[in-house]
């Protein structure tokens, strides 16, 4: 069997529950594969965003550093697979951004790279 997906952070925006998860149980440095959903808040249900984007940087005294994160549809609406490279360990902000049947929307999602 596969195994289940960890919720690695879970952040709402109007009646959205948008989760961050991967099987690893954590985001590290280097390649990543994880996961993000989009569920109504009053039934659970999966929500149909359309166009996901999701950039990711951390700032630094003097600089700013970014990793390249791909998001693509999982094959069911409100569902996204992501890939992302984060270059190194430590806090990173993920800016999440759609745009589709339910409105335009954005959070932030504070990740932890180890």
């Amino acid at each position: 069997p596969v195994p289940a997906d960890a919720v690695l952070q879970r952040v709402s925006a109007g009646d959205l529950v948008i989760s961050l998860s991967n099987v690893e149980n954590t985001l590290h440095q280097g390649g990543n594969r994880f996961r993000i959903e989009f569920r109504s808040a009053q039934t659970n249900d999966l929500v149909d965003v359309g166009t996901v984007k999701l950039g990711a940087l951390m700032t630094m005294p003097g600089m700013t550093m970014t990793a390249t994160v791909s998001v693509m549809p999982a094959g069911q609406p409100g569902v996204y697979n992501a890939t992302g490279a984060f270059n190194m360990s430590g806090a990173w902000q993920m800016n999440l951004e759609w745009d589709g049947p339910s409105g335009r929307g954005s959070v932030v999602f504070e990740g932890d790279v180890r």
